[in-house]
């Protein structure tokens, strides 16, 4: 069963579908009209040989008030022209009318006057305003205000009677005026003053709060009380992916945002500790780390840690145990601010106790610890004096040599809920983030 990837209403009632069926190997797209009561009238298949009377690569579809169906191909870059009974009349090639190489074209409205509209996603997501023979009219960058960044499109456009430009950002409706900005809002704005709802939340050593917002992406920094300091945001910011542990702080308070994780990479943005960004890199692994003051990363895998530069280069690659045993089955990793780090190696048999295994900042084994085995694994910190490992039944907290210093219950005890432990403020204290509701913090006190 195909699946509708645009729908396009026509002046006399019919309607214009674009559709794409994925089978075991292959995805086929179609472009079809139905009459009102959604009887099929003519259908347009993909066929890389007749190109360009039948379809390449649709991305979007719309139909002008002449009946005409526009379709926007964003691998050729072009739009294809079809009459009203589907026949192929012309090609407009958005390089030669644009007079530049488009991006990613990725939406087509149709405007008055037989216009079409054309949103080019990059860094502005660009909208061009062209004439029916394919002249360049206008390019429009939406707006909150002058002073904002551009508006990430994420439906629309849409061109209301009177040519005024409606589009929404996931979140919102807006309305934008012929300068770009936006002059009308439909739903709650979210501005850098506001944090609104938290996707996830990073703890310097020193119990600083990092805090990013779900829908406007910007990243709130707040100190150990809980009190404002800065916000930071950066364009790059607003296609982040937010999720649990994105955002990581290390020793030197850089401050590093995953935007997006793969089966086999991960992108990042690296802020300076005043907020200034100082490049986007992206790693061959998805769960890399920075290792405390250096330019290397620890990969964490299921039963291997990998020691890495930021260029993907492997520096050591470990696969035991400082006591000798294969590692298995590794659930988490904590990073001492020296860049000696601990992996915690867990068992489904609870009668099995849990190994946390102390490494070297270059790799070296220190020593393996075993500590009891607290059910389903729910997080893991190490600071390079303190372990903290938080299991179904409960937290505990250990030395570096394995002895217990404090054992206690959650703040809330409310089952299959994914906690991040930071031991903080020079070990005195675990500060604990509810990994299912990520605004709230819970502080508790550790014995000197």
């Amino acid at each position: 069963m195909p699946s509708v990837e645009c729908i396009a209403g026509c002046p006399d009632g019919s309607f214009v579908v674009l559709t794409s069926e994925r089978s075991k190997y292959t995805i086929s797209d179609a472009v079809s009209k139905h009459d009102p009561t959604g009887n099929a009238l003519w259908k347009i298949e993909e066929s890389y040989e007749d190109y360009p009377k039948k379809l390449f690569s649709p991305e979007s579809v719309c139909v002008q008030q002449t009946g005409e169906v526009h379709v926007l191909d964003n691998i050729k870059k072009q739009i294809q022209v079809f009459k009203p009974n589907g026949n192929f009349d012309r090609l407009i090639d958005l390089k030669d009318r644009w007079k530049r190489e488009p991006n990613y074209p990725t939406e087509i409205a149709s405007a008055t006057e037989n216009d079409v509209l054309v949103v080019d996603f990059d860094k502005t997501n660009s909208m061009v305003w062209m004439k029916p023979n394919g002249e360049v009219k206008d390019s429009v960058v939406g707006r909150m205000t002058s002073d904002k960044p551009s508006i990430g499109v994420r439906a629309g456009p849409k061109i209301d009677r009177d040519g005024r430009i409606w589009i929404s950002d996931g979140d919102n409706l807006i309305r934008l005026g012929k300068d770009g900005i936006a002059d009308r809002v439909l739903g709650e704005i979210v501005d850098e003053e506001t944090l609104g709802d938290i996707g996830t939340i990073a703890i310097d050593r020193g119990g600083r709060i990092a805090a990013q917002s779900r829908r406007g992406k910007m990243v709130h920094f707040f100190d150990r009380n809980g009190t404002f300091e800065r916000v930071v945001f950066d364009p790059a910011l607003r296609d982040a992916t937010v999720r649990f542990r994105s955002l990581v702080i290390d020793p030197n308070a850089n401050l590093f945002v995953k935007t997006h994780e793969g089966d086999e990479s991960s992108d990042w943005l690296h802020f300076s500790r005043d907020g200034v960004r100082q490049n986007a890199f992206q790693l061959p692994f998805r769960n890399a780390f920075p290792l405390g003051n250096t330019d290397q990363y620890v990969v964490k895998e299921l039963s291997s840690i990998k020691i890495i530069k930021r260029n993907g280069e492997v520096v050591r690659s470990i696969e035991r145990q400082p006591d000798g045993f294969w590692l298995e089955h590794i659930a988490g990793i904590g990073i001492a601010p020296t860049g000696e780090f601990a992996a915690v190696a867990t068992h489904l048999d609870p009668k099995v106790p849990n190994s946390v295994n102390l490494y070297s900042p270059n790799g070296e084994p220190i020593r393996t610890l075993s500590i009891p085995n607290l059910g389903r694994f729910k997080g893991f910190d190490f600071d390079g004096e303190r372990i903290a490992v938080c299991g179904e039944d409960g937290i505990i907290i250990h030395d570096n040599f394995g002895a217990p210093i404090l054992k206690t219950a959650y703040p809330d005890m409310r089952r299959n809920r994914y906690w991040q432990p930071t031991l903080a403020n020079h070990g005195t204290e675990l500060m604990l983030v509810d990994g299912n509701e990520p605004s709230s913090i819970f502080r508790i006190a550790l014995p000197n």
